[in-house]
C-alpha cells in the first residue's frame, strides 16, 4: 500500500466503488464487483448473521442503498 502519509482518504459515501478487474485506472475505491458487488456481499452477510431475506427485503435494501450512496 505504501507509506501512510501518501494515502488519500475519501468519504466512501461521496464516490462509487469501481470494480478491481483492471479496466479502470487511477485513484479510486476498488472492490470486487464495484458497487453491485458490495451490495450483493452485504446481502449474503445479512442473511448469514440475521435472517433469510425475501424479495421485498432485497428491494427495500436496494432502494435504501441507492438513496444513501451519492
Amino acid at each position: 500500500m505504501g507509506e501512510l502519509e501518501d494515502l488519500n482518504f475519501v468519504d466512501s459515501r461521496a464516490t462509487t466503488f469501481k470494480c478491481m478487474d483492471g479496466r479502470t485506472k487511477g485513484k479510486s475505491l476498488y472492490t470486487p464487483g464495484g458497487d453491485a458487488g458490495e451490495f450483493i456481499l452485504s446481502l449474503f452477510v445479512y442473511e448469514k448473521m440475521i435472517r433469510k431475506l425475501e424479495y421485498e427485503d432485497v428491494e427495500k435494501f436496494l432502494k435504501d442503498y441507492l438513496l444513501y450512496m451519492k
